[in-house]
């Protein structure tokens, strides 16, 4: 029915006004206007024009949690249909305990009466009967009076989840459905009333807005905190507060008092979630609206964070779990999916909502310890071994892990728990564990994975070599990952022959299987075994979030940059980067190891301030990953502050770094370091400190003599620094028979940058010797490598003789405009002006900005970077991306390293001071 009057099946009996009165006796005034609006408040300008482009639409529905801004919205939506539209409001907030149909009623009646609805002098007695008839006759009374009345007419009910009276929400519907067209209803609430809006969506009568629309944008966090707090908030910072939150405007809100009682406060999410204000909206605002089955129920789920139908029943003993979660999520209760695995729902509770619940928990220690160690028993059940571990230490029952896991299936979802994990085995002498216990193999990877070889050795000594095959199978692969760390890339190759990662169920074992294998045949030059046993995993890693299967994805960035495809090396390598950030986080290891890889990349094509960006912030990571992308990592940072600090700053990153690598026996990555430095050194005309470092290297070589895969890389450095020298000298035909042996050497590995450096090392050494046609072959074939790959840095370090060379032989020589312009803007001449040895007289300070400078002045007083912002005037964020350049240009790695080089810097400058007087 859409007529101007609607009457039920038989006219109620009217009756004076006075009974209305007495309908309306009873009512709460604050509920006929929203809260007043602060002067602070955001303007929604977005959800505003999204509302106004609803305006023709009978119903619009917003949705969201507690604090989402639904009232703050309508406000302002109330104020705009006033002022802009004049158009007649009527508020309705609807309390708890009053979604009733009589309360309804009542209020209703009054809201409308309010917007200057006219009712007349009569009223319909049957408003007091509180059923079908009753309902009927009310929404009768309503549609007849808003009919009559000459203006276009808005209800905004909020709070609308209160309506709990089936013959309420019926009401509503009915309204809606028979109402004229200068009549609109807007709810708003925490969940839809339950009433009959189908017809109204199939005509798109209806408009709605959820809480992933309420939440604070970018531009929205941006201007809420603008000028609210002492010192501005960074755009890091405002993005990770809004990532954090997750937009929610309470939040912000409370965080914003919290910064202001706190200022000196950095982790900006963890003072809120310790707050105390935070805590008492959580329990008034969140908690009190809720059952106290309800409540008990997030209690205990709140001990797991993440979980499931069947981990919340375990957990919580609630055997209607299932329902209980789809309310809280109805009620947008900080309780939303996401993806773990096919063919289970899991559910994510916001971090920021269960510390509340798990402090309300914590009061009650025994029941705390009982979840903690109901959720272990469930994961240990189901495979979550180092979930397992870590709730049967919170339930402090560590002495029963060994028994606790006995029967649980190996699965390591993601290396970011090897941190606890790492605290717990800590504590646990393998010894007195049994030789077929889970937690042994856990303990062996969970030291071998943080490069701590000799007690990952120790804790694979007591797995049985002759037990039962998965056991077998662990210390197989275990052993064979001790050798991948070792850098002996033939002994994995040994103890892995003859196992296949497809033939193996477990996809942590699988995939470090994979790794193992994988770079192995890297170190050997297998690149097409390398390709071979990457497709043999590809179906199953297409869809695979585990940081294992991540890693293997990587390892085919160094398998495309060392057969010299530098730019499908970077395509590759920037895709398994994005990826590992979103599964596992931007510090994880799988995204330092693809870091590192990428880095590489990006160096070799000359992407030096991209390199920059992959490695900053991960340098602790990339020093504990395996030694390849360690290697590679480390390298390319010495390398970049050679290439921005100069030969003085890579010679300070060496300096730091080498005893490390010395100390953690990793030869190759030694060699790599010594090579740096001779390069250097021989540029810089240092030859007292060449003839050092060839005395160091030459003992590397010596000892890895003979030895295969990575390691007989070293011959090929050795080879490679020994010809410079040589050159250096002018002993040209002893540098042709290195050069020999090293080409042989770099095409044997399939090192491809490495032959295009040696093929014009050898080009310089034929010109030098007036053999032209020679040096022209060589020039050529390092240039069609080149060309073919998008390889860049491989030439230039060769050097700036044998660049310059090339370029004057263009007319005999086959040369892209792109590489010949490249080659022209990175023409210079040998640098071999000595350098003085003196920190503060080796021209690094003049290479920092003034800013540079004032922030490390500061930094030696002891500030934090927050507070040197405040003195400078400029973003915390700003401070911490110029120290990040200050330790590229110096070539150091930590602030204590800038304030030692700063001290000797000014005390070097003082005494040439005081000599030039």
């Amino acid at each position: 029915m859409s007529s101007a009057n609607f009457s039920p099946a038989s006219p109620p009996a009217p009756i004076e006004a006075e009974h209305a009165q007495m309908l309306t006796s009873c009512i709460v005034p604050t509920r006929f206007a929203p809260p007043e609006l602060g002067d602070q408040a955001v303007e929604r300008r977005g959800l505003l024009a999204k509302l106004d482009a609803f305006a023709n639409r009978k119903l619009t529905i917003i949705l969201g949690g507690a604090g989402f801004g639904k009232t703050t919205l309508l406000s302002q939506w109330r104020e705009q249909c006033i002022a802009a539209k004049g158009e007649d409001v009527a508020w309705l907030t609807v309390g708890s305990g009053e979604g009733d149909l009589r309360s309804f009623f009542a209020y209703a009646f009054e809201s409308l009466q309010r917007a200057g609805v006219e009712f007349g002098q009569i009223l319909p007695v049957s408003l007091f009967n509180t059923d079908q008839v009753g309902m009927l006759a009310f929404v009768s009374a309503l549609v007849n009076a808003i009919a009559e009345h000459p203006k276009n007419l808005h209800l905004i009910v909020d709070d609308a989840h209160h309506l709990t009276d089936p013959l309420a929400r019926s009401a509503l519907g009915e309204l809606l459905e028979q109402s004229t067209d200068n009549f609109r209803v807007t709810l708003a609430g925490r969940q839809v009333p339950a009433f009959p809006v189908s017809r109204l969506r199939l005509r798109e009568q209806v408009g709605e807005i959820g809480p992933d629309l309420l939440a604070f944008d970018a531009n929205e966090t941006a201007t809420f905190f603008q000028e609210r707090v002492p010192t501005p908030l960074s755009m890091q910072q405002l993005h990770h507060v809004r990532e954090a939150l997750e937009g929610w405007p309470a939040g912000m809100q409370l965080l914003l008092h919290a910064l202001l009682r706190h200022e000196d406060s950095d982790n900006l999410t963890q003072l809120l979630q310790h707050d105390s204000g935070f805590h008492e909206y959580i329990t008034e605002n969140v908690l009190s609206k809720l059952s106290s089955q309800q409540v008990a129920f997030l209690e205990r789920l709140s001990t797991v964070p993440r979980f499931c139908d069947r981990l919340a029943e375990a957990v919580t003993g609630d055997e209607n779990s299932e329902q209980q979660i789809q309310e809280l999520v109805q009620l947008h209760l900080f309780v939303s999916k996401f993806e773990l695995s096919e063919g289970e729902t899991w559910y994510n509770m916001h971090l920021l909502f269960a510390e509340p619940l798990r402090t309300r928990l914590a009061a009650r220690e025994a029941d705390m310890r009982e979840c903690h160690w109901r959720a272990a028993a469930w994961f240990a059940a189901n495979g979550f071994l180092l979930d397992a571990v870590g709730h049967a230490k919170a339930a402090g029952m560590t002495s029963s892990i060994d028994k606790l896991i006995e029967n649980s299936p190996m699965s390591l979802r993601s290396l970011s728990g090897l941190g606890g994990m790492r605290r717990i085995v800590d504590a646990i002498d393998p010894a007195t564990l049994t030789t077929n216990s889970k937690l042994l193999p856990m303990g062996a990877w969970t030291f071998l994975l943080t490069a701590q070889i000799r007690r990952a050795n120790r804790w694979i000594e007591f797995i049985a070599p002759d037990g039962d095959r998965e056991a077998i199978l662990q210390r197989q692969i275990l052993e064979a990952g001790v050798a991948l760390y070792e850098d002996d890339t033939p002994r994995v190759r040994r103890i892995a022959m003859g196992l296949h990662p497809a033939d193996i169920d477990q996809p942590f074992l699988s995939q470090c299987l994979a790794t193992e294998l994988i770079t192995a045949a890297q170190g050997a030059g297998d690149y097409d075994e390398a390709d071979r046993v990457t497709a043999e995993l590809a179906s199953s890693l297409r869809h695979e979030k585990h940081e294992m299967a991540l890693i293997v994805h990587a390892l085919g960035t160094v398998s495309r940059l060392e057969t010299g495809q530098a730019l499908s090396a970077e395509q590759h390598g920037l895709k398994v980067l994005r990826q590992t950030e979103a599964v596992a986080g931007r510090r994880s290891v799988s995204s330092a190891i693809a870091a590192a890889f990428l880095a590489d990349a990006q160096y070799e094509l000359g992407k030096f301030e991209e390199a920059r960006q992959t490695l900053a912030g991960r340098w602790d990571m990339v020093y504990w990953s395996p030694p390849d992308p360690m290697v590679r990592g480390v390298i390319t940072q010495v390398r970049l502050s050679a290439d921005l600090g100069g030969p003085p700053a890579a010679f300070n990153l060496i300096a730091s770094v080498l005893p490390r690598f010395q100390g953690r026996r990793s030869d190759r990555a030694v060699a790599c370091l010594l090579e740096e430095r001779c390069r250097l050194e021989l540029e810089q005309g240092r030859l007292g400190s060449v003839k050092l470092t060839m005395t160091a290297l030459d003992q590397l070589a010596t000892r890895n003599a003979g030895n295969q895969g990575f390691a007989s890389e070293i011959e090929l450095i050795w080879l490679v620094t020994q010809v410079r020298v040589l050159l250096d000298e002018d002993r040209h035909q002893e540098a042709l028979a290195h050069l020999k042996s090293a080409r042989e050497k770099a095409s044997s590995l399939r090192r491809t940058r490495s032959l295009v450096t040696v093929l014009l090392l050898e080009a310089q050494c034929h010109s030098r010797l007036k053999q032209m046609q020679e040096a022209d072959a060589a020039a050529q074939q390092a240039i069609d490598l080149c060309e073919a790959g998008g390889l860049r840095q491989s030439m230039l370090r060769a050097g700036a003789e044998p660049v310059n060379q090339l370029l004057g032989r263009t007319s005999k020589l086959k040369l892209s405009q792109e590489l010949h312009e490249f080659l022209s803007a990175h023409k210079r001449k040998p640098n071999i002006s000595p350098v003085s040895g003196v920190l503060g007289a080796d021209g690094l300070l003049e290479k920092l900005t003034q800013r540079e400078v004032e922030i490390i002045r500061l930094l030696g007083q002891s500030m934090s970077n927050k507070r040197i912002g405040a003195t400078l005037g400029i973003a915390p964020a700003t401070v911490k991306w110029n120290l990040q350049n200050v330790f590229l240009k110096l070539g150091l790695n930590t602030r204590y390293d800038v304030l030692a080089w700063m001290r000797k810097a000014e005390a070097a400058s003082e005494l040439q001071s005081q000599a030039s007087r």
